[in-house]
């Protein structure tokens, strides 16, 4: 019987740091029953009290997810998205915030022994490790640094159509596929332009139950990881999921051990930086 285990770990950037600012990037992850769930969330800079917003969409995404496991007989992103959006509506609307509070990205993975799938709402990466060791990793990137943000939805995302031009049909991001493997090292996968209306939906990798027992990991990161001083994105994706010890919270070692790494050659994460990863496992440990 396959085991699922989750950690997550988020970090100030240098940027914010250095003017005092909080950390906008938010993470985490949990068990319930035979399921496990790992959330990222990046709030943006120009926006209001995004740190607050990030935290929200997070949590509201996790008991969303968890309250779909209980009632719902299958798995779908539109149940779990309604469901944060009728929470953070009214956790925003109780606490006197302004939609520019609630401006954050979301990317989160839901998985049980059965499947599951890894959703991105925004910006940012994710990648699939097997038991080989190998990784094919994905990274999404919007035109004019302006990603879908899911608070988005309280004007029917007429502000974000409008800013990226008007058009939803517009193409507006795209999708990078890497793949990493000890034979080959890394090899340029697909690279998929997607329109406003794709951003509005979402983009969403199904995982099957023979792709899971497959797998080692799946992680969710924040766009920070595309930020790391003299790092390129993929041998951070690469260095953040070698993890030496498997135990408690193995992300967060690994994480913090990066950074300290990373300062050795460099100024370390540029922008804040956040994680969340789903360990599978053949037993219960």
């Amino acid at each position: 019987m396959l085991k699922l285990y989750g950690d997550h770990y988020f970090h100030s950037g240098v940027l914010h740091t250095g003017n005092g600012k909080p950390c906008q990037d938010y993470a985490i992850s949990g068990n319930f029953g035979e399921a496990a769930f790992g959330i990222v969330s990046d709030g943006c800079s120009s926006g209001g009290n995004t740190d607050v917003g990030s935290r929200l969409i997070s949590l509201a995404t996790a008991s969303a997810i968890r309250e779909h496991w209980k009632t719902a007989p299958k798995m779908a992103t539109q149940e779990i998205d309604f469901r944060r959006r009728v929470l953070t509506l009214g956790i925003r609307q109780l606490l006197g915030l302004e939609t520019k509070d609630m401006l954050a990205t979301c990317l989160y993975i839901y998985l049980t022994p059965r499947g599951g799938f890894a959703h991105v709402a925004g910006d940012g990466v994710i990648a699939f490790l097997n038991k080989k060791g190998d990784i094919n990793m994905s990274c999404f990137e919007w035109n004019k640094n302006m990603p879908f943000y899911p608070a988005y939805a309280e004007d029917h995302y007429k502000s974000f159509v409008d800013a990226h031009g008007g058009d939803s049909t517009t193409g507006a991001f795209t999708q990078e596929d890497w793949q990493f493997s000890s034979e080959e090292e890394y090899k340029a996968g697909d690279k998929i332009f997607y329109s406003i209306e794709d951003g509005i939906r979402g983009i969403t990798f199904p995982v099957s139950a023979k792709t899971i027992s497959d797998l080692a990991y799946i992680a969710v990161f924040t766009d920070g990881v595309m930020q790391i001083d003299n790092i390129d994105w993929k041998s951070a994706v690469k260095e953040l999921t070698s993890f030496k010890s498997l135990t408690g919270e193995f992300a967060k070692r690994r994480m913090i051990r990066f950074i300290q790494n990373s300062r050795e050659n460099g100024k370390g994460p540029i922008d804040d930086i956040a994680y969340s990863v789903i360990r599978i496992s053949d037993s219960e440990e």
